[in-house]
């Protein structure tokens, strides 16, 4: 053992004494020694000591410490704590909010198909709400699984204790777990889904979506989506007949739109007996052909040659209620500009040429240069027994109704190919340095050939066994003009636009000669009414040729038939590309898919949203949500507010079978063109 120790120390000391004393002695010592030894020791020693002291000092002092520690963790038992602390949380959730005690069942035919839903349950719902996945169980003791199924049939929890439950069974059964509201929701109404790494999110329908379930009136269209759960309901969708107005179904194609007009036409027609025409630009109406409750009442005509039910209709007749100069201009605006042809000419040439047709044929007959003709300005043998007048008569001392019936006669006996020719013949007699006349008379005859040439020509053309265009869907009923595959899209666009201002402008003028027939209200279906009504390029009502644009023409139809007991609807898929007018006259609206950002701001503003800003961008992304067969309808012709807010439906399909043109032939006749 071997120690070292240093010591330093001051100290300073004073003082004084007084002392006195003597001593005397002697002492002498002698010695010597020596010795060796190993020795080994332990010593522990223990001290303490209290210290006070006073005073100030400073110092640096420099140190260096190393040290190393343990500490251990009951993992199990933290994340069994954790998983309790979840627990804890949904059953006070479940105490504010509601709670219900779920079964959740699955039955599977084979032992493969319970280790497939064994692997895909757990991928149901988990997340931090949550104390653990979704975890499937089988039923293990016997008997069990029999019970599970017959409580599963009668929809009853099946209340079998489980005896490893650390909460006693308090939170549920062996099968029973305990879920708050927003869990359950995402077993029956899921709002979102995981796939792959990204998440699909379902939006909701949008706020301000309305539902009715108590709509006034007898006709049926469909039945109603909750606008809160996206349910389809047994709610239906109720159209009165004081709510029948113009109506625009919108939508692309296959999403339902064609389904709820013709679910419209059939109930309407069937309810209240109207006088219903269908001018298709395809085939796909001529199921109400086997519609229940309409047997007898509904025709079919079809526009392309050598059909087996041909519409024979020469479109230069004059209509039986029609002034002849309104029809004579009508057609040149109506032909010019759904043939596109130009205004400052082609369209001022057409009209000089139908007029010098129909005064050749005495047609005009308040024309000064009929009157004055000696053949045409006075009643001819032919003539005499139609009107009850003597032959020879001036034209000019007939009554209004007799010049008109003449007027219908004598333009029987003119067509299309009569146009045609005389257009031609001022062709052949063009110099040929004015390439400028040349080239608009033959777009003209262009324009005419693909109803003047082949199968077309005798269908189109004058002559007798013609159909008077205004007699289609009488006494009531529904009357389908087909434009088919086989007619180029200006004929069908043409023949059907000049149908459809025939129909409604012979309704005008017997309302205006107060031409008592006690006929039922008219209804117009326009199918692909893009291509039918198309907006003019400059935008105008007027033109070059002092006639109307066909645009203004239908825009005054939509804007004026209410009062005349016509109603007209459209079937589009492009909004955007029919005239202003004629959609704003629209006041009912079938909305579908729709994905053109013009076409959603009219569907927008039409129901009642706003089709700029942020406000309505909900809406604006729910109209190219909607799925197959959802629709948006408004009804807003009502004078009760809490009546005109949209709704969701899906129309009701008029499920008949599709008749064969042999089966047409069969229930209607064929007719030979």
């Amino acid at each position: 053992m071997e120690s070292h120790s240093w010591s330093r120390s001051w100290a300073e000391t004073r003082g004084s004494a007084d002392s006195w004393g003597q001593a005397d002695s002697r002492n002498e010592n002698y010695g010597q020694s020596h010795a060796e030894g190993d020795s080994v020791g332990q010593s522990i020693g223990r001290s303490g000591a209290q210290v006070f002291s006073g005073g100030m000092s400073t110092g640096l002092v420099p140190g260096v410490s190393l040290n190393r520690s343990w500490q251990l963790e009951d993992d199990v038992a933290e994340r069994l704590t954790e998983v309790l602390r979840q627990v804890q949380g949904v059953v006070n959730m479940a105490a504010q909010e509601g709670g219900f005690m779920t079964d959740a069942r699955l039955f599977t035919a084979s032992n493969s198909g319970a280790l497939a839903a064994e692997a895909l349950v757990p991928q149901a719902f988990h997340g931090p709400n949550v104390p653990t996945p979704v975890l499937t169980v089988r039923p293990g003791n016997p008997g069990e699984e029999a019970l599970l199924r017959q409580y599963a049939f009668a929809f009853l929890p099946c209340d079998l204790p489980n005896p490893n439950d650390l909460l006693h069974n308090r939170l549920g059964e062996r099968f029973t777990t305990l879920f708050a509201a927003k869990h359950l929701a995402a077993y029956t109404s899921p709002a979102f889904f995981p796939e792959g790494t990204t998440v699909t999110a379902m939006p909701p329908i949008p706020k301000g979506m309305g539902f009715y379930p108590s709509l006034p009136g007898d006709v049926i269209l469909g039945h109603q989506f909750s606008p809160e759960t996206a349910d389809l309901t047994t709610a239906p969708v109720r159209l009165d007949e004081s709510r029948l107005m113009h109506t625009m179904f919108a939508g692309d194609t296959g999403f339902g739109k064609s389904v709820a007009a013709i679910r419209w036409a059939y109930e309407t027609t069937l309810r209240w007996h109207l006088r219903t025409v269908v001018l298709d630009f395809g085939a796909g109406w001529r199921q109400l052909l086997n519609s229940p409750g309409l047997e007898g009442h509904v025709d079919i005509l079809q526009l392309w040659p050598n059909a087996a039910r041909p519409l024979r209709w020469n479109p230069l007749q004059i209509g039986r209620n029609i002034d002849p100069e309104t029809q004579w201009r009508a057609f040149a605006d109506i032909f010019g500009s759904v043939a596109k042809l130009g205004v400052k000419r082609q369209k001022q040439e057409l009209l000089e040429a139908l007029r010098k047709v129909y005064v050749r044929a005495g047609v005009l007959v308040d024309d000064p240069d009929v009157r004055s003709d000696l053949q045409w300005g006075r009643v001819q043998p032919d003539e005499s027994i139609l009107i009850g007048e003597p032959v020879g008569k001036a034209i000019s001392d007939l009554l209004p109704n007799q010049r008109q019936q003449l007027a219908v006669f004598r333009s029987s006996r003119v067509g299309l190919a009569d146009l045609s020719k005389e257009v031609a013949s001022k062709l052949s007699a063009v110099p040929a340095r004015d390439t400028m006349l040349s080239g608009v008379l033959e777009g003209i005859i262009f324009r005419l050939n693909p109803l003047v040439q082949g199968a077309a020509a005798a269908q189109f053309a004058a002559g007798p066994g013609t159909l008077a265009i205004e007699d289609l869907g009488k006494p009531w009923g529904v009357a389908i003009v087909e434009g088919g595959m086989f007619l180029d899209d200006f004929g069908k666009a043409f023949l059907l636009g000049w149908i459809g201002w025939h129909l409604y402008t012979d309704m005008v003028a017997r309302r205006v000669h107060e031409v008592k027939t006690g006929e039922p209200l008219l209804q117009i279906f326009f199918e692909e009414a893009n291509k039918i009504f198309t907006k003019d390029s400059g935008g105008g009502g007027e033109d070059d040729s002092g006639g109307v644009s066909a645009s203004q023409r239908f825009s005054d139809m939509f804007r004026d038939a209410r009062k005349y007991l016509a109603r007209l609807h459209i079937i589009t898929q492009a909004p955007h590309l029919i005239p202003d007018d004629i959609v704003s006259s629209c006041i009912n609206l079938m909305i579908g898919f729709l994905k053109n950002p013009k076409d959603k701001d009219l569907a927008l503003s039409g129901l009642a949203r706003s089709e700029k800003g942020f406000h309505d961008e909900p809406w604006r992304r729910f109209l190219s949500d909607l799925p197959i067969g959802m629709v948006i309808g408004r009804l807003p012709y009502t004078t009760s507010r809490e009546l005109q807010r949209p709704f969701l439906f899906r129309p009701l399909m008029v499920n008949v079978p599709e008749p064969t043109d042999e089966e047409i032939v069969k229930k209607l006749g064929k007719i030979v063109a």
